[in-house]
């Protein structure tokens, strides 16, 4: 089984901190305490996501004929800015409708709830909510145990035997492919080229973006890997991480120094085609400045 260490550095995009204070205000509105694990667990990460969907899966602890393993998507969080990411939203949306009115959904897997007991003799343990069978009455109805506690759960989760070979063919580009973050500091020990560049001219920290590895990115800039470095279309590496939607690449980057107002390989601005769902982007995008086109003042 992966450490809960190991795993977790696989989670990203988690909301902005919480406080017990924070946490006390969701237990009021739910009407229960969470169990001690969960709750530590929201305190540290609050919420996130694999974004390597179907890379890591997690057994049953009661598999059936039907399911032994379902792949974890992510977790939903307090006071997400996104309502479907959002706890409190999925108790109002799954109120009459969850097969245990005192069983919390924590997170998703596709179409399906992983979901914590909060009463009863089970409190604290962990079942598996094949949502997408909610229409059937016996099966849409049906927990599958997961773990006794969140941090089993946790543990239970691994890498994915299934996961994809690495398409590049340089070693180190291969390396940050595959998510090797040992390698990578190996490499840099040795006095490799954090700027590097592969045949086709995308620099190692896009290669780092582009295959979903926001800590292998922040490795590759503490070494000077250079935030502005343009794929062979002008593209930055902040369009890059907003073309995958990943808030901890922009988080990165721009404190890193990336300009805010980069403009895509069609000319245009990042807040120029941001969409309703990209909330978490504007305000991160604005906050370091970012304007849309035509607005006179600040980096161009």
């Amino acid at each position: 089984m992966a450490t809960q260490r190991s795993i977790l550095e696989e989670l990203q995009d988690s909301y902005d901190p919480v406080s017990a204070g924070d946490i006390k205000d969701l237990e009021r509105d739910l009407g229960a305490k969470l169990p001690s694990p969960y709750r530590r667990f929201l305190l540290k990460h609050n919420g996130g996501h694999f974004r390597h969907e179907g890379k890591v899966v997690c057994p049953l602890r009661e598999p059936t004929t039907q399911i032994s393993e379902f792949s974890p998507d992510g977790f939903f969080a307090v006071n997400a800015a996104m309502d479907h990411n959002d706890i409190r939203w999925y108790v109002r949306v799954f109120r009459g409708r969850i097969p245990r009115q005192d069983v919390l959904a924590v997170g998703r897997s596709w179409e399906d709830i992983v979901c914590l007991a909060l009463g009863g003799e089970d409190r604290g343990k962990v079942y598996f909510w094949e949502k997408s069978n909610e229409p059937d009455p016996v099966l849409g109805r049906k927990l599958y145990l997961i773990a006794d506690d969140f941090f089993e759960f946790i543990r239970r989760i691994v890498p994915s035997p299934d996961r994809d070979e690495p398409k590049e063919r340089l070693p180190i580009f291969r390396s940050v492919e595959r998510g090797d973050r040992a390698a990578v500091q190996r490499y840099i020990r040795a006095g490799g080229d954090v700027n590097a560049r592969n045949a086709e001219g995308l620099p190692l920290l896009i290669r780092a973006i582009r295959s979903e590895w926001p800590k292998i990115a922040e490795l590759l800039v503490a070494h000077g890997a250079d935030v502005s470095a343009t794929d062979p279309d002008g593209r930055a590496p902040l369009v890059h991480a907003f073309a995958i939607h990943s808030i901890d690449s922009m988080r990165l980057l721009l404190a890193a120094g990336a300009n805010p107002n980069t403009r895509t390989a069609a000319g245009k601005r990042i807040l120029d085609i941001l969409g309703p769902l990209d909330k978490r982007a504007a305000e991160l995008l604005k906050a370091h400045g970012a304007r849309k086109s035509g607005h006179k003042g600040g980096r161009r």
